[in-house]
Parts: structure tokens; C-alpha cells; sequence
């Protein structure tokens, strides 16, 4: 596994998810060194993009948090008086591009997308990486 490095996008929309998928990975320290991990967040109405370092706000407590990233799309309830937010499917959708589009710039040799309620065996994820070929498609793909 030493050429296997992988980044691990997770589609999230809930903090306590977050916290607890952190727990997780940290357990599996070992391999931590082989994949990052990206949250991948709606930014509220209210945010910026730039969010300080450790600092929550706009409702996303880790918004700005090293392993969280902010996305431009709206993720939650709309607040009173504004534009409702997108639905489930519209937003994963415009997370998983915004993600890809970012991550076609990583130094990671693999790109993996997660959502918040799976859960990720990281030694097996980086054997079944290590056994792929260069170029690949992997995963459950649906169709209307």
C-alpha cells in the first residue's frame, strides 16, 4: 500500500454525524496516513467561504474546520422569508461536482465519495484502492 493514497469525500449534512465518523477514523489511525478525509458541507445562506479556522457558525458548529469543506450549495431549512433550500437529491448532486471538480486537482491517486451514514473500513478501502487499475469506475450507479 505504500503508492495507495486515497481521498475520501463524505457527503454530510449532520454535525453529530461528523463527530462520530471522526471517532471512527481516528481509531484507525494506522492507516491514516494513506487517505484523507474531506466533509463535504453546504455553506449557510449566511457564511462565508472563508470561514476561521476552528470556527463554527452560520449553524455548521465545524464550518472552517481542517477537514470540513464548505461548498456553495445550501444545505438545511431556509430561514424565515428566504428561498426554500434544494432538495436532497439536487444538493448531493452539486456536492458530488463541486467535490470532483477539487479533487481533480488533489495529489490523491484515488477519489472516493462516502455520505455521513456509511461506514468506511479504511484498511479495506485501501486494499481494494491498491488493487484497482489506474483508471476506474467503481460503486452503485442509478438511473430514472
Amino acid at each position: 500500500m505504500a503508492n495507495t493514497s486515497v481521498l475520501l469525500g463524505v457527503l454530510s449534512g449532520s454535525y453529530p454525524r461528523r463527530r462520530l465518523l471522526r471517532c471512527s477514523y481516528s481509531a484507525q489511525r494506522a492507516h491514516m496516513t494513506h487517505l484523507r478525509v474531506l466533509f463535504l458541507v453546504g455553506r449557510p445562506r449566511n457564511a462565508s467561504l472563508n470561514a476561521p479556522r476552528g470556527g463554527g457558525f452560520g449553524g455548521v458548529p465545524d464550518l472552517g474546520a481542517h477537514d470540513v469543506m464548505a461548498l456553495p450549495v445550501s444545505d438545511g431549512s431556509a430561514a424565515e422569508g428566504s428561498a426554500p433550500p434544494m432538495s436532497g437529491s439536487l444538493t448531493a448532486l452539486l456536492k458530488v461536482f463541486f467535490f470532483l471538480q477539487f479533487a481533480a486537482n488533489q495529489p490523491e491517486r484515488h477519489i472516493v465519495k462516502a455520505d455521513d451514514d456509511t461506514f468506511v473500513s479504511v484498511p479495506a478501502l485501501l486494499a481494494y484502492a491498491d488493487a484497482m487499475p489506474p483508471r476506474y469506475f467503481a460503486g452503485v450507479f442509478e438511473s430514472s
